[in-house]
């Protein structure tokens, strides 16, 4: 504080808001001697007048009214506030360039530092910057921000602030800046605090302050409260950029110079460049424009190791920037809903997509929602289905396949889904009812696109990543869906609450019994399915653990939602354009890209004890039901279910399900059903 007063106004601790001695020097030596380095006259009290209430435009004489106004409100201010509250509300208000505002801020972008933490020489080159915040920026002009700093330190020398012993010691230090830019634009949680921002803006623009005036989302020093975790959300994200920088090598060795297969791709992202575009729309004719398209210039290609300069046409940046992978990440506490780490995307400084909301398709990631229904009308879990292709003549001749191409075995409910059986699942979906599956979906918090297609049964809805993981949540909440919240409350810059946030209320989506089926079939997928690799090779994860992989047709989307008794979280992985994929299952499968990534993940946090109350050894009864159910039988162990006791308004008449003879549920399924009954569990449903 020193320092500024120093520098901007030596006498502000005798004047009352109005220094009229610094008025006289203006006026004589400025306007009547005519020397610009005269100074100005305003002391703190009306630059901090100036920051709370902008100047404004009048018809005449804009300056001398303006002046007045900050007259009048550098007097009021003085009357109500002490000299200490208004250096206080000065510097919480000043800009120091970067669009960054108050010393605190100021002080860690700089110096990492807090205000309290800075010393002499910091405090001058801070106050120095307050002249011309660009011309004096200590990161790109390192000698004008020394210079400035000494004229500052000189001040301080002046009014007996330091000696001049100390002043000649520390105009010859350099900077020793420790510069972090954490902004809109860099820093952790970007792709969140982008989501959020339109929202406090708008709150700021609806909630006005004591004075009347809305609140400024940037300088009033509000305190966001948001349910993210810090350390959840650090070890996200480094997790997907260790598992993608590896991925994206893989990724780029199927690609050589033969674009051709994917020219429609190339074609469309021409059309949505900014220079195409602008090219265009100038008049410029279209060979022209990809002449100008394939003109190698000196450019930067963004990379998981940094920006890299080099020399290339925009139309290698075109093709390099349609072939790099993207991934995204969410997760949910699902007792309460609130987002624990949200990652939308590789770099939300470069790509603008946030890919936690970019409905895509969620492929075998989907079919729990498929089977928790189906359990929930009071299918037996210990129901069978013959894994044979089955062509369905009403739906174009549709033909579901299996991604391994076999067939031939009669597959349990549990089996078919740990072991992701395509041909069982578009069976189920008939013998559900499709619109039954939608409704269900509804609840769990899906808005996207579900066209009633026996497809949906394999994932072709288009889904939020957050709405899928939101869902996943319900079967760790004992069948009531919490929807998602991120923002807790407001306080002001005083610790004064502006406004409490409250979840929105929860609904009953299925049973527990049916949640605690679901929850077994899933832990099989990690403990003998498709995503068995989190148990073994790198990972060796142990405990309670449970989720679904998935992969969309043409392996365009690869996905994981893995979960916890206490937290569940969801991968995706893909390019913007659909088109851009890996050419083979082998490689582009879920299992292969999203597993990875919560795989690293869910390592970081088992490693660090603060996370450990997230972890089980082993799955608590009251989430898990056990269920005795063969992922595979043979004919001769199993009847077929007479086709009477299919549905009447079943769309499929060629489903071919199964029981194991004398006991049509085994189990858990039978236990469920001798205690509740057909009729007394659809009661039990329905309320």
């Amino acid at each position: 504080m020193t320092a500024l007063i120093a520098t901007e106004d030596a006498r502000f601790w005798s004047h009352s808001g109005i220094d009229f001695r610094s008025w006289m020097r203006v006026l004589v030596k400025r306007l009547i001697l005519g020397q610009k380095s005269a100074g100005g006259g305003s002391t703190l009290s009306q630059q901090l007048a100036k920051n709370l209430f902008p100047r404004k435009e009048y018809l005449f004489a804009s300056m001398l009214i303006n002046k007045y106004r900050e007259f009048i409100i550098a007097t009021r201010l003085e009357n109500v506030f002490s000299k200490e509250e208004l250096l206080t509300f000065y510097i919480s208000t000043v800009p120091f360039g970067e669009n960054i505002f108050g010393l605190d801020a100021a002080a860690d972008r700089y110096y990492s530092k807090t205000a309290d933490q800075l010393n002499i020489e910091e405090c001058a080159m801070l106050v120095g910057l307050l002249k011309a915040t660009g011309y004096y920026n200590p990161n790109n002009h390192p000698e004008r921000a020394i210079s400035r700093r000494n004229v500052v330190l000189f001040q301080m020398k002046e009014n007996s602030v330091i000696d001049s012993i100390t002043y000649d010691s520390l105009k010859q230090l350099p900077l020793n800046l420790s510069y972090q830019r954490n902004t809109d634009s860099e820093g952790i949680a970007l792709y969140f605090r982008n989501h959020i921002r339109p929202m406090l803006l708008e709150w700021c623009d609806t909630h006005t302050k004591p004075n009347g005036k809305p609140y400024n989302l940037y300088t009033d020093g509000l305190q966001i409260y948001t349910t993210i975790d810090f350390g959840l959300q650090a070890y996200g994200e480094e997790a997907l950029k260790t598992r993608m920088t590896a991925l994206q090598q893989i990724f780029d060795e199927q690609f050589t110079d033969d674009w051709d297969r994917y020219q429609g791709a190339v074609d469309d992202a021409v059309l949505r460049s900014q220079r195409y575009r602008t090219l265009a729309d100038g008049g410029m004719p279209d060979s022209l424009i990809m002449d100008s398209l394939n003109r190698k210039i000196a450019m930067k290609f963004w990379t998981w190791d940094g920006a890299v300069d080099t020399i290339a046409s925009p139309m290698d940046s075109i093709r390099h920037a349609l072939k790099t992978l993207q991934a995204a990440m969410v997760a949910i506490d699902p007792r309460t809903g609130g987002i624990l780490a949200w990652i939308g995307g590789n770099d939300a400084s470069e790509f603008d997509i946030d890919y936690v909301l970019t409905p895509r398709h969620p492929g075998s990631a989907f079919k729990p929602i498929l089977y928790a229904t189906a359990l929930d009308q009071g299918m037996g879990i210990c129901t069978y289905y013959a894994n044979e292709l089955i062509t369905y003549d009403q739906y174009e001749g549709w033909t579901p396949r299996n991604a391994d191409g076999k067939y031939g075995e009669i597959y349990s409910l549990p089996g078919a889904l740990a072991k992701s059986v395509n041909t069982v699942a578009a069976q189920l979906i008939f013998d559900v009812g499709i619109e039954n599956v939608i409704e269900k979906a509804r609840q769990l918090g899906i808005t996207g696109e579900m066209k009633p297609v026996p497809s949906l049964s394999l994932g072709t809805a288009e889904i939020q990543l957050i709405e899928l993981v939101s869902a996943y949540s319900t079967f760790l909440n004992k069948g009531v869906h919490q929807p998602y919240h991120f923002i807790t409350r407001i306080e002001d810059q005083d610790g004064n609450v502006l406004e409490e946030f409250t979840p929105a209320g929860a609904t009953r989506v299925y049973t527990p019994e049916t949640c605690g089926m679901m929850n077994q079939m899933m832990a099989n997928v990690v403990d003998s399915g498709t995503a068995v690799s989190l148990r073994y090779r790198e990972f060796g994860i142990r405990g309670a653990i449970a989720g679904k992989t998935g992969t969309t047709q043409f392996h365009a989307d690869g996905l994981f939602v893995g979960m916890t008794p206490k937290f569940v979280a969801g991968v995706w992985v893909g390019c913007f354009d659909r088109r851009m994929r890996f050419r083979t299952l082998s490689r582009g499968q879920g299992a292969k890209t999203a597993l990875p990534i919560w795989g690293e993940f869910v390592k970081k946090m088992q490693a660090d004890p603060a996370y450990k109350h997230l972890f089980e050894p082993a799955w608590p009864s009251e989430y898990y039901w056990v269920n005795d159910c063969a992922f595979t039988l043979d004919s001769s162990e199993l009847e077929l279910i007479e086709m009477d006791s299919i549905p009447a308004d079943s769309l499929s008449r060629t489903s071919q399900r199964y029981r194991v003879k004398g006991n049509e549920r085994k189990g858990i399924g039978k236990l469920l059903h001798d205690i509740f009954g057909r009729k007394e569990d659809k009661e039990r449903r329905n309320e």
